[in-house]
């Protein structure tokens, strides 16, 4: 006769969590599954941009806040003087600021609401005032998202 063995182990993934959101009288739920990864369920679409702003900057304000002052030519204000030659080659080349507005005012109503609906979710995280350490480490505060900043 053979015999088998069965060795039952727990999961070596964390158990997945779970948050819920209120936007517009709608409920949004993020589900983290074990490794982390958000999991967006929303009753309308902006509901869902807003749960993944929300998600997004819960995991990444900071990496965030770094794209967004290299993208406008403001990195030296949290990098020093080691960014600025980069910061002046930016504000060299980058669109003027009324441009991108006029970009993104041309877009359809859609595209609007999403990227209008992803920034509150990110200002609603940032709302919440628990910022990662980054931010405390150079004495800043998050600004609000806006919309441009996603453009």
């Amino acid at each position: 006769m053979r015999w088998i063995a069965l060795l039952v182990l727990p999961a070596l993934a964390p158990a997945a969590t779970q948050k819920t959101l209120t936007v517009n009288g709608e409920t949004v739920t993020v589900v983290r599954d074990g490794y982390g990864v958000p999991h967006i369920f929303a009753p309308s679409e902006y509901a869902l941009y807003y749960g993944n702003g929300y998600a997004v900057a819960e995991d990444r304000l900071w990496q965030m806040e770094r794209y967004r002052r290299d993208a406008t030519g403001r990195l030296a204000e949290i990098e020093g003087k080691s960014a600025l030659e980069r910061d002046r080659e930016i504000r060299r080349r980058m669109y003027p600021r009324q441009q991108v507005e006029r970009q993104f005012e041309a877009a359809d109503a859609v595209v609007k609401s999403s990227f209008q609906a992803y920034a509150d979710g990110v200002n609603a995280r940032i709302s919440e005032g628990r910022l990662p350490a980054e931010f405390a480490k150079r004495g800043l505060t998050a600004e609000p998202w806006t919309v441009l900043d996603s453009l």
